[in-house]
């Protein structure tokens, strides 16, 4: 252990949040041990807020980032250095979650189609984030319903809607961490619609957030940028296949957290983390169709997508299991 303390090689990378559990990949990577397993220790560079992250990206050396679908696009729009080398989270993180009694007075059967459950909610008031309303819309058109005339939609920020909730004024969220488990454990809400899940195929991305590195690290230190991937990958692995482990490494990573939020969230979440995090160009084009209705596209126009993902590093001969490392 004391040879891989001295040989650990020291990065930083940049992450737009300090605590967003739409990264767990990346929290168990770390909490976990896995990059440090690898021989990588990751200090990690938050901007103030997190849209302050463009700026970072621009005067931080760091060869490492963890990028969410809008940033990336973005950069590769403008012909920037990042290239994608693992996929973090695959389906939305996003889900209508609603308030137990309007589900017992509505007899909305959670087993039902999904396209019965979004009927039933005709009508409803729910917060919808600005930014997710074009996915919202596209989720209930689905059903063949209006997001404009089938709702109630009262718009406004994720950090608004549990207060909201909670006083009654509205009556449904479309919500994702950390407001999402804060209905779920302290709001007595459901889950009535679970696009982690992956419930309405035709509202899916294929990768959200990803591990990029800069494209002159990923050529100078193709090993490096192998050994992150092999600890996403093992990161994933442990989400499907041991949840309180899963639990127990983003609560190290993360210990201001509560657990019982970071237990819930990772019951609804497994389901969104990939199996492998192989990138793929599909996964950006479904990332743009889904862009945020509060922000303009970026024009992707006679760029060569496969140049910023990097899908090799992912690659069965990259990720291959190997013997289990002391934790």
């Amino acid at each position: 252990m004391l040879a891989a303390v001295l040989l650990a090689v020291q990065l930083h990378a940049i992450v737009p949040e300090p605590h967003n559990l739409q990264l767990l990949s990346f929290w168990v990577a770390q909490g976990a041990g896995y990059f440090h397993d690898e021989g990588v220790d990751l200090t990690l560079e938050v901007p103030p807020t997190p849209g302050e992250v463009r700026d970072l990206l621009d005067k931080s050396s760091a060869p490492v980032a963890v990028l969410p679908p809008p940033i990336y696009l973005e950069q590769i729009a403008a012909r920037g250095p990042w290239r994608l080398v693992a996929n973090l989270l695959r389906n939305d993180p996003i889900n209508i979650v609603v308030r137990r009694s309007v589900v017992a007075a509505r007899k909305i059967m959670l087993q039902a189609p999904v396209d019965e459950r979004l009927r039933a909610l005709r009508g409803v008031r729910i917060a919808v984030p600005p930014g997710p309303a074009s996915r919202f819309a596209a989720l209930v058109s689905a059903a063949g319903l209006d997001a404009a005339k089938d709702f109630q939609i009262v718009t406004m920020m994720g950090a608004e809607e549990n207060e909201a909730f909670a006083q009654g004024r509205v009556d449904a969220l479309f919500a994702h961490t950390p407001f999402l488990e804060r209905a779920l454990v302290d709001e007595d809400a459901v889950i009535v619609v679970n696009q982690s899940a992956g419930e309405v195929g035709r509202v899916t991305f294929k990768q959200i957030h990803a591990l990029a590195v800069r494209a002159d690290f990923a050529a100078k230190q193709p090993k490096l940028v192998s050994a992150m991937v092999r600890a996403i990958a093992r990161a994933e692995r442990l989400i499907h296949g041991d949840r309180k482990a899963a639990v127990d490494a983003i609560c190290k990573a993360q210990p201001s957290l509560d657990r019982k939020h970071v237990e819930t969230i990772v019951d609804v979440y497994e389901p969104a983390v990939p199996a492998t995090p192989e990138v793929s160009v599909d996964g950006l084009r479904a990332a743009l169709a889904l862009f945020p209705a509060n922000k303009v596209p970026p024009k992707l126009d006679g760029i060569d997508l496969r140049k910023y993902v990097l899908p090799r590093f992912a690659h069965d001969e990259a990720i291959r299991s190997t013997s289990e490392r002391s934790r």
